[in-house]
């Protein structure tokens, strides 16, 4: 029998004909480089099947079959993806220029304008909690004395 070469996995996972399995096994005593490489795939095999199943992260893509060459029909291509390359270069570099940002120092004016109409804001809500607060206590301490003012008028 030739090398187990093209077979090695028929023959670790047993589908070969029973006549084909009794050749390998006749070839498998006789050559050390085939029973090597049949004892490595059986090693990767248990180690492979020890190992939880894992999702392969998303951005793997396997590619199983590329074509021998490219046909013809794609050689007009390259010149033409050439040109529209060119031509989409030349728009990007065509096209206005972006307005420049804003200065630095006038964005920190802005900013500090910004920071004070805030601090302003802060201060009015800060007075308004106040006169809340001021208002209820007031209210809490009318009920209070209307509460004891009816309450001595029950007791007579």
């Amino acid at each position: 029998m030739t090398h187990l070469t093209d077979k090695i996995a028929e023959f670790v996972f047993e589908e070969l004909s029973p006549s084909e399995m009794a050749g390998a096994r006749q070839h498998l005593a006789e050559c050390d480089d085939c029973r090597r490489q049949v004892a490595q795939l059986q090693h990767t095999y248990t180690i492979l099947k020890a190992t939880p199943d894992v999702e392969p992260p998303r951005p793997v893509i396997f590619e199983f079959e590329k074509p021998a060459r490219l046909s013809r029909a794609w050689l007009w291509l390259s010149p033409a993806g050439a040109a529209i390359a060119a031509s989409l270069l030349t728009a990007i570099l065509m096209r206005p220029a972006p307005e420049p940002a804003p200065a630095l120092d006038q964005v920190v004016v802005e900013q500090s304008r910004e920071i004070e109409f805030l601090r302003t804001q802060v201060d009015y809500l800060e007075r308004l909690q106040m006169a809340i607060r001021r208002d209820t206590m007031e209210n809490t301490t009318s009920i209070q004395q209307l509460a004891e003012k009816t309450r001595v008028q029950t007791q007579d």
